[in-house]
């Protein structure tokens, strides 16, 4: 859950459901480590502005990847105090997820292309491609 959940945050960040995330996230973050929550909320809001900017500027997928990766990692310090929360935060993310209408979900899709003999690879976070032949 917590590998998701940075994602799922920021991935919120753009939709009609941000508000409701937010909330939710400053609502933990007060209860595990009170008055703390007042400079995530902030923090929370700049990191939306510069992915919102990001989008304007045709560069988010970079932006959006490492402001998913550094609120992971502050989700999974929080969650250290107390590990419990980690379902809470789970349904709030799940509960603002599905107040996305499915068309206005983000999504991504991808498409390549080789010609004649090139190749195409794909990877994610998780894949690592080696130098070897297929």
């Amino acid at each position: 859950m917590l590998d998701e959940a940075g994602t799922a945050l920021v991935t919120l960040m753009v939709t009609a459901a941000w508000e409701q995330a937010r909330e939710g996230v400053v609502a933990v973050w007060r209860r595990i480590r009170p008055g703390q929550e007042d400079r995530v909320e902030e923090e929370l809001e700049e990191a939306r502005t510069e992915l919102v900017q990001a989008e304007q500027d045709g560069d988010a997928e970079q932006v959006r990847q490492d402001l998913a990766a550094e609120w992971q990692a502050r989700l999974r310090r929080v969650l250290r105090d107390e590990p419990e929360a980690a379902a809470e935060l789970q349904r709030i993310l799940d509960d603002a997820r599905g107040a996305v209408p499915e068309e206005a979900r983000p999504s991504v899709r991808m498409q390549a292309r080789a010609e004649g003999h090139g190749r195409v690879f794909q990877a994610g976070r998780d894949i690592h491609l080696s130098g070897g032949r297929a």
